[in-house]
């Protein structure tokens, strides 16, 4: 599942092997709970530690990227 945290001045993105739903609820713990951080981590088990201050907004899933070239 590909993950873009935007944040104040920069940009995240990364592949996670968990589910839209279990990204979506550890965004909504952590806002809930009012958290001073938010942790994900990609599907090659790199951890990203976010201050929750500078987050912006988190967007889950894209839509299918086209593939280019020769389809055999």
């Amino acid at each position: 599942m590909e993950v873009r945290v935007n944040l104040q001045h920069s940009q995240l993105s990364f592949e996670s092997a968990k589910s839209a739903e279990e990204l979506k609820q550890l965004v909504i713990e952590a806002i809930e709970n009012d958290s001073k951080t938010l942790i994900f981590e990609d599907k090659d088990g790199q951890t990203f530690i976010i201050d929750r201050s500078n987050l912006a907004s988190v967007t889950i899933g894209a839509e299918k990227q086209r593939k280019v070239g020769f389809i055999n």
